[in-house]
């Protein structure tokens, strides 16, 4: 597995060009994931642009599900085909789940929040392969976007 990146300069204000620069370098990959910023910006809508599928991570927050709301509406708007993560679960309210039961929105996961996950992000560290019981989360996303029909990838991937 590759992982490219981009760096968006002080005083720069769009990462579309960042993105657009990334996308051309993996064209021919089967399989490529890309991180792109929350809301509903330019950056945003130029990383989901192409996708086959878009995977919508939301906290269960008065915030979090404000900021849902205008992703999904974006999302509709481009003819996407999504699903929706919970990050930071247990917290907040269940407005998040109210409005995803609602709307008939696909809950892929819910990933708990974890006081050994923050410890980890505010030391700029990433949590993969330090808290095992994540990589099962992350590989039930995956299966359960291929057992909707969505999303063609090997076992090998």
């Amino acid at each position: 597995m590759n992982i490219l990146y981009g760096k968006l300069n002080i005083g720069e204000f769009s990462g579309v060009k960042i993105i657009n620069e990334l996308k051309e370098k993996v064209k021919n990959e089967k399989l490529v994931l890309i991180d792109c910023p929350p809301g509903t910006s330019c950056s945003t809508v130029a990383a989901v642009e192409e996708s086959d599928f878009s995977i919508v991570v939301a906290e269960p927050t008065p915030f979090g599900v404000s900021d849902l709301k205008m992703v999904v509406e974006m999302l509709k708007k481009m003819n996407k085909k999504f699903g929706v993560v919970i990050n930071k679960a247990g917290l907040g309210n269940g407005e998040i789940y109210n409005y995803l039961k609602n709307n008939n929105i696909r809950l892929l996961e819910e990933i708990p929040f974890n006081e050994e996950i923050a410890k980890l992000y505010s030391n700029g560290q990433l949590f993969f392969g330090k808290c095992g019981i994540y990589s099962q989360k992350f590989q039930n996303i995956i299966m359960k976007i291929k057992n909707q029909g969505k999303w063609d990838v090997d076992e090998a991937e």
